[in-house]
């Protein structure tokens, strides 16, 4: 993925600009890694509060299981968040594609006439 961008940057900008251009992408990437992250981190704490508010009396996520159904309760917690995180990942991901989309241009310029 790295590389395509490197290399759509390179295509799609003048030599005095393909450097700004790849700037610009890589902290784009940093951006949404790091939304990523926050999103998955909230998921997961949502889902540890609504589904383990019972486990060993205590509302914490942190406590630990101190038996067989609390173990399992954890297990379950955290399988949840991670499927609940990947639906979401997928609708951003199709959501991206059909925006993406919108960029297709039928007769586009040639690489070489750009410069």
């Amino acid at each position: 993925m790295v590389s395509n961008l490197t290399i759509l940057s390179h295509s799609e900008f003048t030599d005095e600009y393909t450097a700004v251009s790849q700037g610009i992408m890589a902290q784009a990437r940093v951006f949404g890694g790091s939304i990523g992250i926050a999103a998955s981190t909230a998921i997961l704490g949502v889902v540890q509060r609504r589904q383990l508010h019972n486990v060993a009396g205590s509302s914490s996520s942190s406590a630990m299981p101190s038996s067989a159904q609390a173990h399992h309760a954890v297990q379950q917690a955290y399988a949840d968040a991670f499927q609940e995180t990947m639906r979401i990942t997928a609708i951003v991901a199709c959501a991206s594609f059909v925006l993406c989309l919108g960029t297709f241009e039928r007769h586009p310029t040639a690489v070489p006439s750009r410069k």
